[in-house]
């Protein structure tokens, strides 16, 4: 789940503590292990000489064996940057005011989406659609909520609790065709059940192996960013379907300042195809597993500062004023759309229109769509060519259609589907 809060351009220390002791238990955790391997050898080696080869040394074989397996089962190359195929110019100093919604929407789809007591409406950031199903993640209460396409409310996916099958809170969720993933990263789980919410199993991994985002790939292996940055760490690194590291794809060039949004960097595109976006280097990547292929596609140079203009460092100076990260990036087939945030925390919308070659930034998008008030604020939503999103109780109510507005409650929620053109 992402965090509650729009941006993020610093951390607290109680952050910067977790990040330290992330890197104090990898780098103790493989000292210990190759003083153990060293100690196992040793051992070995002697009783070879001595010919005293009792059932501890043996166990303690079989222990090194395995601990070797697992250090080198995560394959990968040394890669930290890839050559970008193109670059997209955003000029966040020269904006407009505002643009019509009618110049890049072609229609707007409503449904009407209803809790049976006692359930209701939290804070929700992400919205999944699978086949009819659609699944409502709510950050606030760790859960999901399971609608039909007309807004029916089917079932609540797992439990809370400690027991087999539950878990203690929901970091993220990803679905495939058939499945729904809920991620319990504070334990290193992935706990797996059908869309009618029945437990399948579990897949555990270990502590060092940590991500942001994540999402199935069609062969039953896990793609993962690893947004927080550290020299050498993994970036991109392909999970096994036993939560084991099988590739690292691509590794941090360096350490910079912590920066992340609610919403995902992972957007899959196609069955074979993902889109990854980098809040450090404004890249976005596309990966082919099919053919297990990474490729950098698009730059996005922005004439304001980036966060990789402060490598070497874990902490933004908070005199830094001219920092304006990218929040949210969507490629739909004939447009990209972005959303971006200043140090003083003001939106900026970007256009990229694909035939024409040209880019706009604007403050305010204008619904000039007919009974619809206010455009609202995205989440994140894996609904190719569209923009998502999800009002509930605590939207002012002038922002909703006014055929609604009497029907809002902690119950009902009104789930916005804007096709783009």
């Amino acid at each position: 789940m992402r965090k509650q809060h729009l941006f993020f351009y610093n951390v607290s220390s109680a952050k910067e503590n977790v990040s330290s002791a992330k890197d104090d238990v990898t780098s103790s955790t493989l000292f210990v292990t190759y003083a153990l391997m060293l100690y196992i050898v040793i051992n070995y080696l002697c009783a070879e000489f001595y010919q005293k080869r009792n059932m501890k040394l043996k166990i303690n074989y079989f222990i090194f064996a395995y601990v070797l397996s697992q250090l080198c089962s995560c394959s990968g190359n040394e890669q930290t940057n890839i050559e970008c195929k193109t670059s997209l110019q955003v000029d966040l100093q020269n904006v407009q005011k505002e643009k019509l919604a009618s110049s890049f929407v072609s229609d707007i789809e409503v449904v009407q989406l209803e809790l049976p007591e006692p359930y209701f409406f939290g804070v929700v950031h992400r919205v999944l659609f699978g086949g009819s199903s659609i699944f409502v993640i709510d950050e606030k209460q760790s859960t999901v909520f399971r609608f039909d396409k007309n807004g029916t409310f089917i079932c609540k996916i797992g439990t809370k609790g400690e027991g087999p099958g539950e878990y203690i809170h929901i970091t993220d969720c990803f679905i495939d065709d058939k499945n729904v993933y809920l991620c319990d990263q504070d334990v290193r789980s992935i706990h797996i059940y059908s869309y009618d919410g029945t437990y399948i199993r579990t897949i555990t991994s270990p502590f060092n192996l940590v991500y942001d985002d994540i999402e199935a790939l069609p062969n039953g292996d896990f793609f993962c960013h690893y947004v927080t940055s550290n020299k050498n760490n993994a970036k991109f690194w392909i999970m096994g379907k036993n939560g084991e590291c099988k590739q690292v794809l691509l590794k941090h060039d360096n350490i910079y300042p912590y920066s992340n949004t609610q919403w995902s960097t992972i957007t899959k595109t196609a069955i074979d195809t993902l889109w990854i976006h980098d809040p450090i280097h404004e890249i976005v990547y596309s990966y082919d597993s099919k053919n297990d292929n990474l490729t950098a596609e698009i730059a996005l140079n922005s004439n304001l500062t980036r966060l990789d203009s402060f490598g070497g460092i874990k902490i933004l100076p908070p005199e830094e004023q001219n920092y304006s990260p990218c929040l949210f990036i969507l490629n739909s087939s004939h447009s990209i759309f972005s959303l971006w945030a200043s140090a003083d925390w003001r939106l900026t919308y970007s256009l990229y229109d694909k035939s024409s070659m040209q880019n706009v930034a604007f403050e305010k998008i204008v619904m000039d769509i007919q009974d619809y008030p206010h455009f609202p604020l995205v989440v994140s939503s894996n609904k190719p060519n569209a923009l998502v999103s999800l009002m509930t109780d605590e939207t002012p109510v002038e922002n909703f259609p006014e055929q609604y507005r009497s029907k809002i409650s902690e119950r009902t929620a009104l789930l916005y589907i804007i096709n783009l053109k």
